[in-house]
């Protein structure tokens, strides 16, 4: 039997089966974003953290997505919500590719474009508070 790369879509079942997030998974990955960011304040620097969109609903995604902007805020880190501001496009699936996991060309450069004002921003605050500029 052909295997035909091109004929697989991934939904929102098969993603979440082939990736379930159960309560011990979650819970292991939290820890590691709150130790990944505890390990870079240390190093006196500022960790940021990022939520993943996807062309299509996940339940799974959702999840791992809250708990993301759930220790931005808990920790007090930067946080870029690229799932939200993709949401916020006219039509999110033209920034990915078939497989509506990763990005295309257009979806990278909104990504990058998006990241790009966010670290902006948060660097102007940083200067405006300590005096800069």
């Amino acid at each position: 039997m052909q295997n035909d790369d091109a004929s697989i879509r991934p939904n929102e079942r098969l993603l979440d089966q082939l990736s379930p997030l159960d309560d011990d998974s979650a819970n292991l990955f939290e820890d590691n974003l709150e130790l990944f960011c505890v390990l870079v304040k240390r190093r006196q620097q500022a960790p940021v953290l990022m939520t993943q969109p996807l062309a299509f609903e996940s339940a799974e995604q959702i999840r791992f997505n809250k708990i993301v902007k759930a220790v931005a805020e808990r920790e007090g880190v930067l946080l870029v919500d690229l799932e939200a501001e993709f949401r916020k496009q006219n039509n999110p699936q033209a920034f990915f590719f078939e497989d509506g996991i990763h990005f295309n060309d257009s979806g990278s450069t909104l990504a990058a474009e998006i990241i790009m004002e966010k670290l902006r921003m948060n660097i102007e605050s940083t200067e405006n508070m300590r005096g800069f500029k």
